[in-house]
């Protein structure tokens, strides 16, 4: 299989701008096995990892790396390994970023976080990256030849010549699964949002379940990969949205740009295949390109589009919201929904069975957004006299469920009735509230024909004294409340 000539000569340049790390600093414990894999906790032991290279190591917290700015005068982080010594362990990041990586050597090639992938790297967020190279660059990796998962890169890739790509610069032979770029990505030739050149790889994809969303600038530019060389490199299950830009440089052929895929350039191996992957041809401004299926940004939100995509385990999706995401990117929704009640409340009885309660409900969910809350008793419920608790809940999507009680309490007549002793006896119309103790004293006594004469007898005195002892407000608001007593306890 034929290889591409220009990356001999940016290995060899590789080799003569490499550094020792800046400084050594102590790990925070493990073995180095990928059971015990060593822990880094600060961007200086990142660094260190160049001291032993066949090691496993994982991150123990989030990285600062934003210092790298001023490491090697200006030139940024040390890549780790070589191209012809690959990182040869395990790194997992357990889910922990790294913010801000800085590499700025555009006269030397083979530029990244890592070199070149031999192993695993998995479970790692690269966030705010700002790295420049040659040739043979890419955010987390300048060349990878083994597996890549469940990674994702931020900031932006720039090199002066070939294989430039958001998370690898060229994938050889080597695995990309379930991650994605959102990185600005300029180069000369061989261009991508996620990888630059893709050279062979497993018949399951070498690129599987991920995609890209950055500005892609070059020749021979694609939004998810600028080229397919040297081999069978499937694309399964994934996709692009960015803008990709042809800029004519002169190097090598074909001139082309696509929304997924810039070019494909078979040396001596199989046909290139793309399988049910897609670019959105408006985001991206390019109507055509070399494989996959160009989509309008409607149909790029509806799930429906994506054929024979796994939205239980590995996809998710916001219909008609939103392009498809990696279930990892957002943690387990483990949080339940807030349900709102109304405050505890006190109300007369309507009849002698209690009263009908009507209220309203709400529950909202930071994942799925407003919900319909169940209740009991229900709003229109008929409550009986004293007491009830009602309470509601509501489950989200992820089966996490809350709730939140409130009580309705409704008055016994005893209790209308004192009540409205009170109300009479605080604005001095004493004649009133001695006919109206005289029919609590009866009520309590089981005696209702008798209370019931004593209300008629309340409600002539209070007709009585209508805009003279009592205005007419006043007059209208305790005929009321008697005439609700009297339908309570039943009278005539």
């Amino acid at each position: 299989m034929k290889h591409a000539a220009w990356l001999v000569a940016v290995v060899v340049v590789a080799v003569l701008v490499s550094a020792q790390p800046i400084g050594m600093a102590a790990f925070q414990g493990g073995s180095g096995t990928p059971e015990d894999p060593i822990l880094i906790g600060s961007c200086l032991q990142l660094q260190d990892m160049n001291n032993n290279l066949s090691a496993s190591y994982a991150l123990a917290n989030d990285i600062d790396c934003s210092d790298t700015v001023n490491w090697n005068d200006g030139a940024g982080f040390v890549p780790i390994g070589s191209y012809t010594v690959a990182f040869a362990g395990v790194f997992d990041g357990r889910g922990h970023a790294i913010t801000g990586l800085f590499i700025y050597r555009p006269a030397a090639g083979i530029m990244g976080l890592f070199a070149k992938n031999g192993n695993v790297i998995r479970n790692v967020r690269l966030i705010d990256v700002d790295v420049t190279g040659y040739g043979g660059v890419g955010g987390l990796a300048a060349v990878n030849g083994a597996l890549i998962e469940r990674v994702s890169v931020s900031g932006s890739v720039s090199g002066v010549f070939a294989t430039i790509g958001g998370v690898v610069g060229q994938n050889y032979f080597g695995t990309i699964r379930n991650s994605y770029a959102a990185v600005r990505v300029d180069g000369s030739t061989y261009v991508g949002g996620l990888v630059g050149e893709a050279m062979g790889g497993p018949a399951d994809g070498s690129v599987r379940d991920s995609y890209a969303t950055g500005k892609v600038t070059g020749h021979c530019a694609g939004g998810l990969v600028g080229a397919n060389s040297a081999g069978q490199a499937p694309i399964f299950n994934s996709y692009a949205t960015g803008v990709v830009i042809y800029v004519e440089t002169g190097y090598g052929t074909p001139s082309a740009i696509g929304g997924l895929v810039g070019c494909n350039v078979n040396y001596d191996g199989p046909a290139f295949s793309v399988f049910d992957s897609y670019w959105d041809v408006e985001s991206s401004e390019l109507p055509t390109g070399h494989g996959g299926i160009g989509k309008t940004t409607t149909e790029m939100h509806q799930q429906a589009t994506f054929q024979n995509w796994d939205f239980v385990n590995v996809w998710t999706i916001k219909e008609g919201q939103g392009y498809p995401k990696l279930r990892w990117e957002t943690p387990p929704d483990t949080v339940p929904p807030v349900v709102t009640v109304p405050a505890s409340s006190v109300t007369d009885a309507t009849s002698a069975a209690g009263a009908v309660i009507v209220y309203a409900a709400s529950a909202l969910d930071d994942v799925d957004g407003t919900l319909t809350p169940a209740c009991a008793p229900a709003s229109g419920s008929a409550f009986p006299v004293g007491a009830t608790t009602v309470t509601c809940t509501a489950t989200d999507a992820h089966g996490n469920t809350g709730s939140a009680s409130f009580t309705i309490t409704v008055l016994a007549p005893a209790q209308m009735t004192a009540n409205l002793v009170t109300a009479v006896t605080s604005i001095g119309f004493q004649q009133g509230a001695n006919l109206l103790q005289a029919a609590l004293t009866e009520l309590k006594g089981g005696r209702v024909t008798t209370a019931c004469n004593q209300m008629g007898a309340f409600t002539n005195q209070v007709q009585a004294q209508a805009g003279k002892k009592l205005s007419a407000a006043q007059a209208s608001q305790l005929l009321q409340a008697a005439a609700r007593v009297k339908t309570v306890i039943g009278c005539r």
